[in-house]
């Protein structure tokens, strides 16, 4: 009888799902790891594209806040 008809024993069972489970960790480790570098690489990328928005933002809240005196000393 060959070996691949044999039939499978509870230990061989056993010993195929402890050697799968450990080819999966590893695979979905690579995963993770891979993720969270993409991960952290579009985080970068976004606050860098953000950053001229923020000071954008702020600085036109400092032109507003000029405006906003300027008049009331004028009114004043």
């Amino acid at each position: 009888m060959n070996s691949l008809d044999a039939p499978a024993t509870k230990g061989d069972l056993q010993q195929l799902g402890t050697d799968l489970r450990g080819e999966f960790r590893n695979e979905i480790q690579q995963l993770r790891t891979d993720l969270r570098g993409e991960m952290q690489q579009l985080r970068d990328e976004l606050r860098g594209e953000m950053q001229p928005m923020y000071h954008d933002l702020v600085e036109r809240g400092r032109d507003m806040e000029t405006k906003l005196l300027n008049a009331f000393y004028t009114f004043a």
